[in-house]
């Protein structure tokens, strides 16, 4: 009976260590879990932060972040990008996805980019681009922009 009451016990022990690996390496439900899936292309896949989002419907305004993730050759494109601008980012090599706070007027088809975040596969900022300059830019049927809004109002039951 002892090597029974052994193998008992070591596979108590297994699955509480199971348990504890499951506990501590899933996601944690903090900040920016639920990403919303938009679309991809060859580049890109496109996300919208469902939880953080700001709707202000008296200005016709949404304020909300757009996580990038990147293919191999959209990683390749971005970096070279950042190059060509003459941006020297310490460990580049190490690109994964970039976040970006976008306000979109939903009435008027036009947004603004206040913030562009790069981020390591870690999750470790690379790099952050301030654009309070960008302006505002029109909203072209069928673009990426378009898309995420699209999906944001039919997420959020936003009347146009």
């Amino acid at each position: 009976m002892p090597i029974l009451r052994n193998i008992r016990f070591k596979w108590v022990i297994s699955l509480i260590s199971l348990s504890c690996v499951f506990t501590f390496t899933l996601p944690s439900t903090g900040y920016c879990d639920d990403w919303v899936y938009v679309d991809r292309t060859h580049q890109f896949l496109y996300y919208y932060d469902y939880t953080n989002i700001k709707i202000n419907q008296e200005n016709n305004q949404i304020k909300v972040w757009i996580k990038i993730k990147y293919t191999e050759i959209g990683r390749t494109f971005v970096i070279n990008q950042l190059k060509t601008n003459k941006l020297n980012i310490l460990n580049i090599d190490k690109l994964s996805y970039s976040l970006s706070l976008h306000v979109i007027d939903y009435k008027e088809k036009i947004f603004t980019i206040l913030s562009n975040e790069f981020y390591s596969k870690s999750g470790v900022l690379l790099h952050i681009v301030n654009t309070f300059s960008y302006g505002w830019n029109n909203i072209l049927p069928g673009n990426i922009i378009d898309d995420i809004l699209n999906k944001i109002i039919e997420d959020h039951n936003i009347e146009k």
